[in-house]
């Protein structure tokens, strides 16, 4: 047996263990198959387009910022989704084989299980989307505490992220 195979045998077993004493963890399922997760971020892509400045109304009434600069937060926040789209290769593992004698590397991404963001409440539509998409495109459950400064901004959000089909309690405000 080679040593990435004892390697694989293990580490099946430790996720068995693991699955067992924290099931909710791992519950990644079947809705989180890899095209699944690129429609769902195109579908928030398409609606945070559709809603821009609608979003960005909503961020200069609460921040008091100029409507450039809260169409310019959008604009970044829509350039994460757009990235996160592209998750298929962005989580890519890879196996090198003999890196020292009898030694085989692997490296395998998984979901983590939950992550979670504070929201600023002088940027309460981009901060948040630093991670979130990636987050959710990569199976994890996030959860966000939007500043209570500002709340509007996420509660506009979240409107919009049931619109696109994710999963109950996939991202959950806080």
């Amino acid at each position: 047996m080679k040593s990435s195979e004892r390697y694989l045998y293990r580490r099946q077993k430790k996720w068995k263990k693991q699955h067992k004493q924290h099931p909710w963890l791992y519950s990644v399922g079947a809705e989180y198959h890899l095209q699944n997760v690129c429609s769902i971020s195109s579908k928030l892509k398409n609606l945070f387009e559709d809603n821009f400045e609608d979003i960005a109304r909503i961020i200069t009434l609460e921040c008091g910022k100029i409507i450039e600069e809260a169409r310019g937060e959008v604009r970044r926040a829509i350039e994460n989704v757009e990235i996160a789209c592209g998750i298929p290769i962005l989580m890519q593992g890879y196996l090198s084989e003999d890196i020292a004698p009898g030694i085989d590397e692997l490296m395998i991404r998984q979901p983590v299980g939950v992550a979670a963001t504070i929201a600023p409440f002088n940027f309460p539509g981009m901060i948040p989307f630093w991670y979130m998409p990636y987050a959710i495109a990569c199976g994890n459950t996030y959860i966000v505490k939007p500043s209570e400064r500002v709340p509007l901004t996420m509660q506009k959000i979240f409107q919009l992220v049931e619109q696109t089909g994710l999963p109950k309690g996939r991202i959950e405000p806080s």
